[in-house]
């Protein structure tokens, strides 16, 4: 016991070290940037700097990327409050009565409520995650193969949970994950597998191309789309306003402590959501308050409930995480590839040899938040104008970090056009209504999976006994119970958005019905065929492309059968659609009848109920992801294209900087000069970044080979 507290310690001393300090202020920077511009998010924001740690020590990844999505969360709260806008989705309840007070001359108390609580809720978090480390870790070695087999198999039924109301569609990407997992040496035989005679897919498909395909390249796209995105914020939140709501948060920490609870705990569970989590506590903070009828119009029992759990559920995403290898979130997901690159393997190694590096994950969490706060404070201002910065001008360098994130995993243009399938595949899934992170839990898992079957497999003399053992049977019992989740989480949002919409004032018109449209119902059809012919095409190269071992084919094959049999339903499931999709009848004579209004019906209150509903109604994580894929315009596809032929005709040194001038120029409208600068400044960051600090070969001409 002395020796862990000695080793809890010490691992303060390690954060505070440089050059892991330093990694850990850059990603808090990253992270300001990322929470208050909306439209990028902190999986996006994950993704994109996910290849930066491959040179760095596994203390330093981590403070990196754990500080970049801390900060996240406490300024995405500040663009909530000051403008009405989510710098994140998790961020969305914080609009209802963040917003109110700033419009009643209060910014700066709101400020104070959402930094103060958040701050708590973030400490608590990470408290949870210190005990919770020592309470799993007697757990966790006691498990073999069996259990950790069974882990995976209960974490991929979580897939119904991160797949919303399509649990078909979920399963299918999460067997294509499995697939992606499966490409290259099978590690029991050593035989190449669904290489389709491709030498670069010899060796496999490295996870960080996939990542920045599916998560950074629709949001740049959404980016590049924006039009008219520029916000206006004339003053700063006043020094003396923002210590009136610390106290205000101070005073309630009761409801601090139990909202940070209620996201500790939706945290652990896998596919939950922080927007789930926080209507969940915003609800509770509603039942239990004085004062109900002030919620959605400045309330600050509402305000505190939103912020502390939006920062304590970090804290019980990364119990899972750690602990088993089961990411508790799409950004947790992204943070389980940084253990891939870093060579750790999350699970009883993370309690016992490299426990340090789970002591400074705490840490981290506490030094980022801390300073996080007295930063938001200081450079309140600041921020603010950032916020005004038209995102689209942003767009150029965010694709120097795509182009140059996919490249570095193995030094090949075949790592861009892996990343470029992933982004096209993530643009059509996220329109029709197919979620991305059961296709990433399916990567990431993959191999765990395989490798604890075939070892539970070999170990009982290639029998099932070992499905008896107890802490199997346990699991198995969680896995009946977990298809259940997806309805109690239905039950829950429902629950949520009755509660929080009673009282909040709006007219009575009813939603207007969007005509059917029959092309994008061919659309799916097309999505859900091509998924079957996959399957299929991986089913006969198992099977009928040569002589290969039952060892090597058992486990795409374990993807594939299913993969085709629900991809058969879905596609049954989308004709059956198309063919009753009518244009809804249209009155032709008659007067329009008049909306109806509820008394105190205000244009605020049915904006902030809509906002509302659209969140709970569909917080599953399909919903933005469909918003932000129906946004790209066939201009920003243009745009996106000619950046990547422009790398692969005139590569990466002179490439970026002419897209990136060019870009600003005929595009952004910026002036001449300003876009000579940024291109000046593109070709500056490469050169000193890539040459002089650290020598990474950029990808040359693939046509002319300069």
């Amino acid at each position: 016991m002395l020796q862990e507290l000695g080793l809890f310690v010490s691992s303060l001393g390690s954060v505070l070290s440089w050059p892991t300090f330093g990694f850990l202020l850059i990603g808090m920077g990253l992270g300001f940037l990322v929470g208050i511009l909306p439209g990028l998010g902190g999986s996006t924001a994950l993704a994109l700097m996910l290849p930066f740690t491959f040179a760095m020590e596994p203390v330093s990844a981590f403070a990196f990327l754990l500080g970049m999505g801390a900060v996240t969360a406490t300024t995405g709260d500040l663009t909530s409050i000051l403008f009405g806008i989510p710098g994140e989705p998790s961020s969305a309840a914080t609009v209802f009565d963040g917003y109110p007070m700033t419009k009643r001359g209060e910014p700066g108390r709101a400020v104070g409520i959402a930094l103060v609580s958040s701050l708590i809720g973030a400490l608590i978090g990470a408290l949870f995650l210190a005990f919770a480390v020592q309470i799993a870790r007697p757990v966790v070695l006691s498990f073999g193969p069996p259990e950790f087999f069974m882990v995976a198999v209960v974490a991929l039924s979580f897939v119904a949970t991160l797949s919303g109301r399509a649990v078909a569609k979920g399963l299918i990407m999460a067997c294509i994950g499995f697939l992606v997992a499966s490409i290259g040496q099978d590690p029991g035989t050593g035989r190449v597998r669904l290489s389709f005679d491709i030498p670069y897919l010899f060796d496999g498909i490295s996870v960080v191309p996939v990542v920045v395909g599916l998560f950074a390249v629709p949001a740049v796209l959404a980016m590049m789309s924006m039009k008219g995105n520029q916000q206006n914020c004339s003053s700063a939140p006043s020094i003396q306003g923002w210590t009136v709501g610390a106290r205000d948060a101070i005073s309630r920490w009761w409801l601090i402590v139990r909202c940070s609870a209620i996201g500790i705990f939706c945290g652990m569970l896998p596919g939950v959501g922080g927007s789930s989590s926080q209507f969940i506590a915003y609800a509770h903070a509603k039942q239990t308050s004085k004062a109900p009828h002030e919620f959605g119009a400045g309330s600050v029992d509402g305000l505190v409930a939103a912020g502390s759990v939006n920062n304590a559920k970090e804290g019980g995403d990364l119990v899972p995480t750690v602990g088993f290898g089961v990411p508790g979130s799409g950004q947790m997901a992204i943070l389980l590839s940084a253990f891939l690159i870093t060579g750790l393997t999350p699970g009883p190694a993370m309690l016992t040899d490299h426990l340090d590096v789970t002591f400074s994950m705490v840490w981290t969490l506490v030094v980022a938040n801390i300073i996080g706060v007295i930063l938001c404070l200081i450079f309140l201002k600041q921020i603010c104008g950032i916020t005004r910065l038209p995102v689209r001008r942003l767009v150029p360098f965010l694709l120097v970090f795509i182009a140059i994130g996919a490249f570095t995993a193995t030094n090949s243009w075949n790592d861009v056009m892996v990343m470029l399938t992933f982004g096209v595949i993530a643009v059509f899934a996220g329109r029709w209504g197919w979620p991305l992170p059961p296709l990433l839990l399916g990567l990431v898992l993959g191999p765990m999976l395989e490798s604890s079957y075939f070892l539970s497999y070999e170990l009982d003399d290639e029998g099932f006994s070992w499905l008896g053992r107890p802490l199997v049977l346990v699991m198995i019992g969680l896995l009946v119970l977990s298809f259940g989740v997806p309805r109690l989480k239905r039950w829950i949002d429902r629950r949520a958005q009755r509660s929080v919409s009673d009282d909040l004032p709006r007219d009575g018109r009813p939603a207007e019905t969007a005509p059917a449209n029959e092309s994008a119902g061919r659309w799916r059809v097309m999505f859900s065929a091509t998924a079957l012919l996959v399957a299929l095409l991986v089913i006969w190269q198992m099977q009928f492309a040569g002589d290969i071992p039952l060892r090597t084919k058992q486990f795409p094959l374990l993807a594939a059968v299913p993969m085709a049999l629900l991809s058969a339903y879905q596609l049954l499931m989308d004709l059956r659609g198309l063919r009753r999709r009518r244009p809804p009848a249209q009155p032709t004579t008659g007067p329009t009848p008049p909306p109806v209004h509820q008394p105190g019906a205000t244009a605020e209150g049915n904006q902030r109920v809509a906002i509302l509903e659209q969140v709970t109604v569909d917080t599953d994580v399909t919903s933005f992801a469909r918003e932000e894929a129906s946004s790209i315009t066939w201009k920003a596809t243009v745009a996106f294209a000619l950046f990547f032929v422009s790398l692969y005709v005139s590569g990466f040194t002179i490439g970026m900087p002419l897209f990136a001038g060019l870009y600003l120029l005929l595009i952004a409208r910026v002036k001449w000069w300003a876009a000579v600068l940024a291109a000046a400044a593109t070709y500056g960051f490469l050169w000193l970044v890539f040459i002089q600090v650290a020598p990474i070969p950029l990808m040359p001409s693939q046509v002319f080979g300069w």
